[in-house]
């Protein structure tokens, strides 16, 4: 069976083609190939990269990455940074229409300088909705709880990229919003299937052309009790071709995930999966690259509803528009505009949700409690990496200072932390994963118990703000997001400065 690599789209090590690299490719010959931050070092080095990646496989080949922005960003200090989901639809609340044409814009400034590293395929947006803060992996991915809204944010997104020339890709069908384990560890299980407002801003997807869709590492008992949507055909193709009408091209997340590893055989993995979806998304392992095209192989050679099922996914692959170079774009004047668009995003979207004491603006000596490390998380976490205590601490001006602790404080810690906000003349307690670190959650008690007229800001979830809802006299401040220019937004506000814009998109009451 001819062309069985196209159907693979696949992760490389390294910042060049090497010998090694480009041997496997030659022989597999994929049919995309998915950037991350192993492959990228400098923007004239992804250039390279991506040419000598089409210079080897051809023209036709597709380059994908995931760029949503906010917690998602591949290109992080080399691109703008721009807030995420949920910083949009925390000015959507408030004003919808802008909303919409920031996200338009986004994606079509993010687009534009994606196809000038020889990018064509965004793996974003992403579409699920935040109906819990006990989901440990969308959060401020997510366009907010409000379906209507985060399907006019995610059919804009979208939008934009298409005008740029880039091929967006909605995720994660038919959505993460209400699962409670992480599949990159293991698969999720969530009770009942999707609300139809879950599957609201997916058909929005749908009618605003979106040209792939990605599908999700979970089982949903009320859609098929018996599978993960990677495998189900009730979910791909009863509701999502069917049901919902989606002609384009359906991508499987990465098969190496731990929700697929954990818990099938690879051969079980790719076998299954392959019956469902048009590409196969396999992120790392050359081994198992090279595994998962003899397992189609060995598939359509030995089934003719297999073999059927291949052509089918060929030609819906096809139709998707091969790569063609940029035209000149002045991207000079393109990153210009997407920082602007960038730092409107940010400015906006920071929520003062109560201030009842009016304990803002800040006045005098500030004291900042902050959680900032974590060495031994795998996840990437606020000011860890990118930014540091200090750029908040900078922006507040003079008199602001720290009080930096672990991102897990101990008992001495959050001691040391209660006795410091005591004197404090004004007070700021951040918090950065207080939903699922106890710690955090005790610091909050500890500290709101002797200091309740506290200002509290939940630097990455909103949900984590439900920790201190109960303490009336604390002020809740949600950021929705950690990037140095919503520090500095941030820091604007608590200053008095400038004027808070943003709603939550989120239910607090959902957060467990």
């Amino acid at each position: 069976m001819d062309a069985l690599g196209r159907r693979l789209w696949v992760g490389i090590n390294g910042l060049e083609l090497d010998a090694d690299t480009a041997r496997h490719l030659g022989e597999i010959r994929p049919g995309g190939i998915v950037l991350f931050r192993r492959n990228i070092d400098s923007l004239q080095q992804c250039r390279r990269l991506t040419a000598s990646l089409r210079d080897l496989l051809g023209s036709s080949l597709h380059v994908a990455v995931d760029q949503e922005g906010g917690l998602v960003e591949r290109f992080r200090g080399l691109l703008p940074s721009f807030p995420g989901n949920m910083a949009l639809a925390s000015l959507g609340v408030r004003d919808p229409a802008m909303a919409a044409h920031l996200a338009r814009e986004q994606g079509r400034l993010l687009g534009l300088l994606l196809r000038d590293l020889g990018i064509n395929v965004n793996f974003a947006p992403a579409l699920d909705l935040a109906v819990t803060g006990a989901n440990p992996s969308t959060g401020l991915r997510s366009f907010g709880c409000h379906a209507a809204l985060a399907g006019a944010l995610g059919a804009a997104f979208i939008e934009g990229e298409r005008r740029a020339g880039i091929l967006p890709c909605g995720k994660h069908f038919p959505g993460l919003g209400a699962a409670e384990v992480d599949s990159h560890l293991d698969l999720p299980l969530v009770k009942a299937g999707p609300a139809s407002d879950a599957l609201a801003p997916f058909r929005a997807a749908i009618a605003a052309g979106v040209p792939l869709m990605m599908t999700s590492h979970v089982v949903y008992e009320g859609l098929d009790p018996d599978a993960p949507a990677t495998f189900s055909r009730a979910i791909v193709h009863d509701l999502l071709r069917e049901e919902l009408g989606f002609k384009g091209v359906t991508v499987s997340d990465d098969l190496e995930m731990g929700a697929m590893q954990r818990r099938f055989s690879f051969a079980d993995v790719v076998r299954r999966a392959a019956q469902q979806h048009d590409v196969l998304c396999i992120c790392a392992s050359a081994e198992l690259q090279r595994d998962a095209l003899k397992h189609l192989r060995a598939g359509v050679e030995c089934d003719a509803a297999a073999a059927a099922a291949h052509k089918a996914s060929l030609a819906r692959i096809e139709t998707l528009p091969p790569w063609s170079s940029p035209a000149g774009e002045d991207l000079a004047s393109i990153t210009k505009e997407a920082e602007s668009v960038a730092e409107a995003i940010a400015g906006r979207a920071i929520s003062v949700v109560r201030d009842d004491r009016r304990l803002l603006p800040l006045r005098g000596a500030v004291l900042v409690i902050l959680p900032v490390r974590d060495a031994g998380s795998p996840v990437e976490d606020p000011l860890r990496g990118e930014s540091d205590a200090q750029e908040l601490i900078r922006a507040l001006g003079d008199g602001a200072r720290a009080l930096e602790l672990p991102a897990r404080p101990d008992a001495a810690a959050i001691a040391a932390a209660v006795q410091r906000a005591e004197d404090a003349e004004a007070l700021v307690l951040v918090v950065t994963a207080a939903t699922f670190r106890i710690e955090q959650q005790e610091l909050l008690r500890a500290v709101l118990a002797r200091r309740p007229e506290t200002v509290v800001v939940a630097l990455r979830s909103p949900f984590d703000l439900a920790a201190a809802a109960s303490c009336a006299a604390a002020t809740l401040v949600a950021s929705h997001g950690f990037r140095p220019l919503q520090l500095r937004a941030l820091a604007s506000v608590l200053r008095g400065q400038t004027k808070s814009y943003g709603r939550l998109a989120i239910a607090l009451g959902s957060s467990s």
